[in-house]
């Protein structure tokens, strides 16, 4: 019986204490409240971009010249020989392709002295068309120590170029294209010292330019 009255007043400050204790942690979470923190975003690095460095010439001192570009293709000169690109101007590439050819006849055309055949091609590098006439080409050279100029003998190489093919010696050169033609001059047989010479535009009255091209070695 003293046991029981002995625990009784322990059970029963028990008890109080357990009250006590939830009433303080009611009191404290209901007056609390919660709080979200929000952090800041990261900070984004920005590297320091370098001004651009200038070399300071010095006073006096001469800036050096721009180089020219240049096409190493375009011939420089106007007079060439055969297999040589000639410059017609800043317009045209003119070329004799192969050595020429001599013979009397040509099928029912005859020459009085000789047929002197040249395989001509003509690059227009430009960025228009150029029109080039039966009679812009001629030869010149010596007969019997007199200049002599002769002009194509149309026939003969209209009928070149029905059985060779390429361009008629009359047309307009597109840029960008290599154009060929056969040419055949009846010569004399005393001739010599022969030299074709181009001239675009001269039988219309508009001549741009001029090359001349050494047919005899």
């Amino acid at each position: 019986m003293r046991r029981i009255i002995v625990i009784i007043p322990i059970l029963v400050l028990g008890a109080i204490s357990c009250l006590s204790y939830n009433l303080y942690f009611l009191q404290t979470t209901s007056g609390t409240q919660t709080s979200i923190v929000t952090l800041p975003p990261p900070a984004i690095y920005t590297p320091e971009v370098n001004p651009t460095f200038e070399q300071e010439i010095p006073p006096g001192t001469d800036t050096p010249p721009l180089q020219e570009t240049s096409d190493a293709n375009q011939p420089e000169n106007n007079q060439g020989k055969i297999g040589e690109p000639v410059a017609c101007g800043n317009l045209l590439i003119v070329r004799v392709m192969q050595p020429v050819e001599t013979t009397r006849d040509l099928f029912e055309h005859h020459a009085n002295g000789t047929f002197l055949i040249v395989l001509l091609e003509i690059e227009n590098i430009s960025d228009a068309p150029i029109q080039i006439w039966d009679e812009d080409y001629y030869l010149e050279g010596q007969v019997n120590g007199v200049s002599t100029m002769v002009s194509p003998q149309k026939a003969a190489t209209g009928y070149l170029f029905i059985t060779r093919g390429n361009n008629l010696s009359q047309d307009e050169i597109i840029p960008g294209n290599r154009w060929k033609t056969y040419l055949a001059f009846d010569v004399s047989l005393d001739g010599s010292g022969w030299k074709l010479i181009v001239t675009p535009g001269k039988e219309g009255g508009d001549q741009v330019c001029e090359a001349v091209i050494l047919l005899n070695p």
